[in-house]
């Protein structure tokens, strides 16, 4: 069987990318169990057979469309189900700490990356794409992280999903403010 590139993915065989989404599934859940069995969270293993696989390693995977559509179905599912499970009334309990934490580590972050912008010369620009950066976190990822570490029912696991659900609130202002200065 020869490798045939097709839309980005290297494709084997007949080229059915049905299969091969499959198989690079199957490649990460085995990287994850390994992870797991060595007492370290799955995504790990999820991050390194994408490493693995992807153009840094084999380049078994190219950015295709396909791969990206996927990742992306898999983050809305995530999150639907994150919703599904989220009790209004512990959250509600939490939410008032939780936005104000987003809000001081908004101003936090802008603060630190307007005194670097002004220390090396940096333009407008590059200052608030960078203090939106690393204002923003992974819900997807830490959710899945509080749940292995068996944190997602405490009050820090509470407040953690807070501030994640907080965070992805604003990023729909953040957008709007880098679209208007011409970043979209």
């Amino acid at each position: 069987m020869r490798a045939v590139r097709d839309g980005g993915m290297v494709m084997h065989g007949n080229g059915d990318a049905l299969t091969d989404i499959a198989l690079v599934c199957l490649i990460a859940l085995v990287c994850g169990l390994a992870l797991i069995r060595a007492r370290q969270p799955a995504i790990v293993g999820y991050i390194l057979a994408g490493v693995v696989l992807g153009p840094a390693g084999l380049a078994l995977v190219d950015n295709s469309g396909a791969i990206q559509l996927l990742a992306e179905v898999g983050v809305l599912l995530l999150l639907f189900l994150i919703g599904l499970e989220l009790n209004l009334q512990e959250f509600r309990a939490v939410l008032g700490t939780a936005l104000a934490t987003v809000g001081l580590q908004i101003v936090g972050s802008a603060g630190l990356m307007f005194a670097l912008g002004w220390l090396f010369d940096w333009p407008l620009l590059q200052i608030v794409v960078l203090s939106f950066a690393i204002t923003l976190s992974s819900t997807a990822v830490a959710v899945k992280m509080l749940e292995d570490v068996g944190e997602a029912d405490s009050l820090v696991g509470r407040l953690t999903l807070g501030v994640l659900i907080g965070q992805d609130l604003a990023l729909v202002p953040m957008l709007i403010i880098l679209g208007a200065l011409g970043a979209g």
